[in-house]
């Protein structure tokens, strides 16, 4: 989902109540947010920010050198957190052919 974070953007994710979401799930697809970021900017784009509805781990070094920006627990919601002028970023590895061609094919 996208939510406002004040003058920035929340690109997050969660799971509904009672199914499931354990730390590793939110690990996950928080490392797998901060990936797909990257690759589609060429790195261009990066969080100011990624916020985990999860409580603090023991060792919180993992995430502070793992991940491209402060982390912070006991967040109401897990998301990355990106300017708002980034979502006007172009893709550089997009494939206009290959969209119009995938588009015909629905």
């Amino acid at each position: 989902y996208l939510c406002r974070i004040g003058d920035d953007v929340g690109f997050g994710y969660g799971v509904y109540h009672g199914t499931g979401g354990g730390r590793e799930v939110y690990d996950l697809v928080t490392a797998m947010g901060c990936s797909f970021l990257r690759a589609l900017t060429n790195d261009a784009v990066r969080p100011v920010e990624i916020h985990l509805n999860i409580a603090a781990p023991r060792e919180v070094e993992p995430y502070r050198k793992l991940l491209p920006a402060p982390v912070l627990f006991d967040q109401g919601h897990t998301c990355l957190v990106i300017r708002r002028r980034d979502l006007q970023a172009s893709i550089p590895t997009r494939r206009d052919a290959e969209r119009e061609r995938l588009k015909v094919m629905l």
